[in-house]
């Protein structure tokens, strides 16, 4: 048993399927059935059985789940601990949701790589929710999300930036007067949302069940450009940060009627050793000045101090 093989299982336990879970994981999809078939030989179980296109865990499978989850765990932060003791903690790997990502990440990382020559960053793009769980198992070491108040009991938060959601539409379409729009004015028109793993995808769901519409959803994309695109060349509308429309002339952003707030904030786990070079970058993000990157659609979070961070003593990376 290796711990690339249990890497391999867990994934396709996620997602249910060897092809998915080989694209998840930049590798051939020959190379992820061996690694089960070779777990289930060396253990003369049956870990999946198959359903449809589904892979779904035997009894054994879920039980090897869980350990096999905990020891990747385990092996994870004994790699960072001892690459920590000697001095070799150079990468950190932040997670960023593609929409956040799009318009706040390129200067604060250019500033970053300024004062911290020797850090590398290693950025994982997924949607918010997402983004929070992979925090949570350890794959990666701090997150810049939308920070609703369910993260506060599992995370340590830090808000940075407020802004809200509107409804994108193309600069020419007839709804691009309207000052605001409530969810009703829009059971017909078609829709781009971002994927199921975004928290904007998930709330405009939520607020189109509790109005009792089922939405027109013709296209989910986790790409920005890509709705960026549709919206500006289709009669469709979109749901984006009121920042990223006010930026675009070929776009006009309509208030919602009830409005959608957004919090962007910083997360780190609670109750985990924080090492130095994270501890380093949750130091510069808390006293970045945004206002200098932020446009007219967002506004900086006053007076939100961060949370002490518990750090790992080393010596502090060369700035």
């Amino acid at each position: 048993m290796k711990l690339i093989q249990l890497r391999y299982f867990i994934e396709v336990a996620k997602v249910q399927n060897v092809t998915q879970a080989a694209k998840n994981l930049f590798v051939a999809q020959p190379s992820v059935t061996a690694a089960i078939q070779s777990l289930e030989r060396e253990f003369h179980v049956n870990l999946f059985y198959r359903q449809s296109k589904h892979m779904i865990l035997t009894r054994e499978g879920e039980y090897f789940y869980q350990r096999a989850a905990e020891l990747l765990s385990q092996a994870d932060e004994l790699e960072r601990t001892m690459k920590n003791f000697g001095g070799m903690e150079k990468t950190i790997k932040i997670g960023i949701p593609p929409m956040i990502g799009s318009f706040i990440f390129p200067p604060l990382f250019r500033a970053f790589r300024s004062s911290y020559p020797d850090i590398s960053l290693d950025i994982q793009e997924y949607g918010s929710v997402q983004t929070a769980q992979m925090l949570l198992e350890d794959l990666i070491d701090v997150a810049i999300v939308i920070a609703d108040d369910s993260l506060k009991n599992r995370f340590h938060v830090r808000p940075l930036l407020e802004t809200r959601l509107v409804l994108a539409v193309s600069a020419h379409s007839p709804l691009a007067g309207k000052e605001s729009i409530t969810i009703d004015q829009l059971a017909d028109l078609p829709l781009i949302l971002m994927r199921q793993d975004s928290y904007q995808g998930n709330e405009i769901i939520n607020r189109f069940k509790k109005a009792g519409i089922t939405p027109n959803v013709v296209l989910r994309s986790s790409q920005i450009y890509t709705i960026k695109e549709f919206t500006r060349d289709n009669a469709t509308g979109s749901f984006l940060f009121k920042d990223i429309v006010v930026a675009d002339p070929e776009m006009v952003g309509i208030d919602l009627d009830p409005p959608i707030p957004i919090t962007i904030g910083l997360i780190w786990k609670r109750n985990k050793v924080v090492y130095s070079g994270t501890s380093d970058f949750i130091d510069f993000v808390s006293r970045y000045d945004f206002q200098k990157t932020v446009g007219a659609g967002m506004s900086v979070v006053k007076g939100a101090g961060p949370d002490k961070v518990k750090k790992e003593s080393r010596t502090k990376s060369a700035k």
